[in-house]
């Protein structure tokens, strides 16, 4: 799921007009789309498990701290990451969450979800998108 920057506000007309791309979350008819394979392998783990770890990437404009002109574009851009944070975790409150690491240099939370959580996170349009949160194995 990709969208612009976050503003805040409650978000673009969920009617597409002629040529323009439906939202995040919708085909141009209105309707749910199939889960990505991703996304449902996600939704298989929570449904067997009962939750899952994910670590989601927030749609805040974002540029490594290194390619920002001074110290005061660096405190902007981290306040913007924390206020997404926030946003994000008060959308959730009415699930059971847990939030596992919040980052103050990425537009990143990892948290562990439920599955009633997990397909809010799916439809959110302050979700960039949603990872798994796993070990990798090293074994080959």
């Amino acid at each position: 799921m990709l969208v612009a920057g976050c503003t805040g506000s409650p978000g673009p007309d969920p009617t597409p007009s002629a040529g323009t791309p439906a939202p995040t979350g919708l085909t141009a008819s209105g309707t749910t789309p199939a889960p990505s394979a991703s996304n449902q392998a996600l939704i298989d783990a929570v449904r067997e498990d009962g939750s899952v770890r994910v670590i989601l990437s927030l749609t805040v404009p974002y540029s490594p701290e290194a390619d920002l002109p001074d110290a005061d574009a660096v405190r902007r851009q981290r306040a913007g990451i924390a206020d997404a944070q926030r946003r994000v975790l008060d959308e959730l409150a009415r699930y059971r969450v847990d939030v596992n690491a919040r980052y103050e240099r990425w537009p990143q939370l990892a948290l562990t979800v439920n599955e009633a959580a997990l397909r809010h996170l799916l439809g959110s349009p302050l979700v960039a998108a949603i990872q798994h949160d796993r070990p990798e194995s090293t074994n080959d």
